[in-house]
């Protein structure tokens, strides 16, 4: 069929695509500590102790629903870059960056990211 080959094309760029976006985060993971991140876009607590654990209101609920209930603590791992929200779920620096950004997907999170926080998204492969 005339439409297989570009089809067989356009399925071959996915692996590549994912990798680059892999090679993407692990720079930004480089360049960017999941702490600095976190501390830019939370307050945490200050009675917390001073472990990589850390405590914080979180900031994706609406002010309805913390006027009835309060709102909920979002519990981070400032080492990983691990998030956990009772109600949310739980995630990484690039998920909480696509939901506080609504962001459609992971791949434009981290590219986004990149972008914002001045990373170079250009991979140097074949030392050139």
């Amino acid at each position: 069929m005339i439409g297989e080959s570009k089809r067989e094309e356009g399925f071959s760029k996915i692996p590549n695509k994912m990798a680059e976006e892999k090679d993407l985060e692990q720079k930004i993971l480089d360049e960017l500590r999941p702490g600095t991140f976190f501390k830019e876009y939370l307050k945490f607590d200050p009675t917390d102790q001073p472990t990589s654990q850390k405590t914080a209101r979180c900031p994706f609920f609406h002010k309805k629903w913390q006027i009835r209930k309060g709102p909920p603590l979002i519990l981070v791992d400032l080492t990983t870059g691990i998030w956990k929200c009772p109600h949310c779920g739980l995630g990484d620096m690039f998920d909480f960056y696509a939901r506080r950004y609504k962001v459609p997907n992971r791949g434009s999170a981290i590219h986004r990211m990149a972008w914002e926080w001045g990373i170079d998204t250009k991979t140097n492969k074949g030392g050139v």
